[in-house]
């Protein structure tokens, strides 16, 4: 049974395909300041597994330490960055060019489209699109088609962000999390007072304490307040 993910992403490939891109994905990058063990690696989510093979070539020749689509879109450029286009306007090497040659050349992948949709506490969000129209169709496209292409890039970040299953696929994803801790940070971020914690989990007090003592220790002996300010962003 499809998730309610999976059913806006295939809805999203379903919209796209009428602008001339074949598929794409949702990618998200945790604030390191907040979670440290992410280490800046994005969480990709595919609109469909049609390009399940270049993400892999992407991620097992590290095409991201060179990728200046992504790097811009990382440090705050805030407009959609079509490849190319890019390229062309910026002064890249040899290596960085390389980054967008690979989808072409050998993926069939002739032109990308990043569509920043995100920047704050919690991270970073885009959403990238493949085509195969020609470098003049897609010139045509981007004359006449991508704000309503980037109404729909933001639409699908916050459908997907206003979703409790998805953001807690997030975050499970970012820190390893395991039930009892999800129960203590459940509790946590209610509001509700952690001396009521067992009348509400099953769980004691001074287990739960322990709990959050450990998790904190775990991941840079955050604070607890530093805790409640990322589990809040994600949450609510």
């Amino acid at each position: 049974m499809a998730t309610d993910t999976q059913t806006c992403l295939k809805k999203f490939s379903e919209a796209i395909r009428l602008f001339g891109f074949e598929s794409g994905f949702y990618c998200f990058v945790p604030n390191s300041a907040l979670h440290p063990d992410a280490e800046n690696q994005p969480i990709i989510e595919l609109t469909d597994p049609a390009r399940a093979n270049f993400l892999h070539h992407y991620s097992a020749e590290n095409l991201i330490a060179n990728d200046f689509i992504f790097h811009a879109a990382l440090s705050g450029y805030r407009n959609p960055l079509p490849w190319w286009h890019e390229a062309q306007s910026r002064n890249v090497s040899a290596v960085e060019r390389n980054v967008i040659e690979v989808p072409r050349y050998d993926y069939d992948i002739h032109n990308g489209l990043t569509i920043p949709v995100m920047q704050d506490q919690r991270g970073f969000a885009c959403v990238t699109v493949f085509s195969d129209l020609s470098d003049s169709r897609f010139t045509l496209f981007l004359n006449e088609d991508l704000n309503a292409l980037t109404l729909l890039a933001n639409a699908l970040h916050a459908k997907l962000f206003s979703d409790n299953q998805f953001m807690t696929m997030l975050f499970n994803r970012i820190v390893s999390i395991n039930p009892t801790e999800q129960q203590v940070f459940r509790h946590l971020i209610s509001g509700k007072p952690m001396k009521q914690i067992e009348d509400h989990t099953g769980i004691s007090y001074r287990y739960a304490t322990k709990v959050l003592d450990k998790f904190r220790k775990k991941h840079g002996n955050i604070s607890k307040d530093q805790l409640l300010y990322s589990l809040g962003h994600f949450f609510f």
